[in-house]
């Protein structure tokens, strides 16, 4: 048999389906959320000029400052530090050549005198030790 009724709503599939229909919102409001969401990102992109910044605590936003201060006078000192270092170092250097010079020298004074006594041993030989033709006047004839 066919149904009499044939404009009646079939509700055998709607029973748990409660959702209302969609509504649909009205331009000015789509218009003032893209508006805020435009605003919003220029925000972000330009940036703000801190002008409606609040400081609560003056102490606190010059710490950093100060801490970063801190830590340039503190690698300052550690550089300072190590300069001295390797200025004494090269200072301690300095001395080691300084006496191995000196002592170059003490010992080329010492062979210089060494070869000067022999030298003069061996003069000493020799005048002690003269033929008598080196000494003997010349003939004559």
């Amino acid at each position: 048999m066919s149904d009499p009724y044939t404009n009646r709503p079939n509700t055998t599939n709607n029973i748990d389906n409660t959702t209302p229909p969609a509504k649909k919102s009205s331009p000015v409001l789509m218009i003032a959320v893209i508006v805020v969401i435009l605003a919003v990102l220029a925000f972000f992109f330009l940036g703000g000029d801190d002008t409606m910044e609040t400081v609560v605590d003056p102490a606190a936003a010059t710490a950093p400052a100060v801490v970063d201060d801190a830590g340039d006078t503190a690698a300052d000192n550690a550089a300072d530090a190590a300069a001295g270092a390797a200025d004494a170092d090269n200072d301690a250097a300095d001395a080691a050549a300084g006496a191995a010079d000196a002592a170059g020298e003490a010992a080329a004074d010492a062979v210089d005198a060494t070869g000067n006594a022999v030298e003069n041993a061996g003069e000493a030989i020799d005048d002690a030790v003269t033929t008598p033709a080196e000494t003997a006047p010349a003939a004559t004839n």
